[in-house]
């Protein structure tokens, strides 16, 4: 079957802009020497590129050889180096105290375990501390004691008024000493008659006291 020759449609360029044409239809653009898909729209068209232009652009990229050599010699997105490979990695990094890192990357400093711990058992030469072997005893109030039962030392406090009898909140076996002083005049006070038990408190006031001895 023998090829029909048909008639191209061709004009310049500014015919080809005035040109509806059809959908698909492709005509020649005499002035550009190129071909042009038409719309269907006058003044809408798409220029199509030439094998001149193709070519010098594919001629622009590089070959699959090309990329294949040139990423032959890069890193993986993600990768690690040792400290050695590093050739501007500062100074202050590659050694502590003239001591170079080890293979983790971590320089030993030779401190004693308890320095990096914080452990107190890791402490050598720890000192004595004695064992907490007091055992008291308290009775509180205004009038109150508190008492060692490890040893029997015994503290007592209280008040008492004008020239009352201050009666110990607790009996001693061996009182050893008492002070006190007014708190709610301006009238001095002071004792007399002191025993185990208690004390003679003289002053037109009121007073408060603290007695230590054993019981």
């Amino acid at each position: 079957m023998a090829i029909k020759e048909r008639k191209q449609i061709t004009g310049t360029t500014e015919q080809i802009n005035a040109y509806a044409g059809h959908e698909g239809q492709i005509v020649w653009d005499k002035e550009k020497k190129t071909f042009v898909g038409m719309s269907g729209i006058a003044g809408e068209n798409y220029p199509l590129a030439s094998q001149t232009y193709v070519a010098n652009e594919v001629a622009k990229k590089a070959s699959l050889v090309e990329l294949t050599e040139g990423l032959a010699g890069k890193a993986d997105k993600s990768h690690t180096h040792t400290v050695s490979q590093i050739t501007d990695m500062p100074k202050v990094v590659l050694k502590v105290d003239n001591i170079a890192p080890d293979g983790s990357g971590n320089v030993p400093l030779g401190l004693h375990a308890v320095a990096t711990s914080g452990n107190y058992d890791d402490l050598a030469n720890k000192p004595h501390i004695p064992a907490n072997t007091s055992n008291w005893s308290v009775s509180g109030g205004g009038n109150g004691w508190a008492r060692d039962n490890s040893t029997g030392f015994t503290i007592v406090w209280g008040s008492a008024g004008p020239g009352e009898w201050a009666g110990f909140a607790r009996t001693f076996s061996s009182v050893l000493a008492v002070a006190l002083g007014p708190w709610d005049s301006k009238n001095y006070s002071w004792g007399n008659g002191l025993d185990n038990t208690g004390f003679r408190h003289n002053s037109s006031g009121n007073c408060r006291y603290i007695a230590v001895g054993f019981s």
